[in-house]
């Protein structure tokens, strides 16, 4: 697990293998969609983003990604930032991961 924490570190220039190595992990280890996993990976590289930055970036339809912003946000690893056009963030990976790279220590 800390070789996956270690990963989502310094994203700024994610190659393409890294990214799809991280998403899948992203899945396996939290049960995430690939969708899901793909948002959150790309609005952790860019910081913050619209939606339609957000498709252009992490390669999901943009008539999907609210819905898949909805559930980050209903899980705590996305917030929604008020200004318009509306705007998400990441809950930084640390923060995001504290319970549950808690309970897979403790296992």
């Amino acid at each position: 697990m800390v070789v996956f924490s270690n990963m989502l570190r310094g994203t700024r220039e994610i190659n393409q293998t890294r990214l799809n190595n991280i998403w899948q992990k992203l899945c396996e280890y939290l049960g995430l969609s690939e969708y899901e996993a793909k948002v959150y990976i790309a609005l952790i590289e860019s910081g913050h983003a619209n939606a339609r930055t957000l498709s252009i970036i992490s390669g999901v339809p943009r008539t999907k990604v609210y819905s898949v912003l909805k559930k980050l946000i209903d899980i705590n690893l996305v917030i929604e930032i008020p200004e318009e056009p509306r705007k998400f963030a990441p809950t930084p990976p640390e923060a995001a991961l504290k319970s549950y790279l808690r309970s897979y220590k403790s296992s």
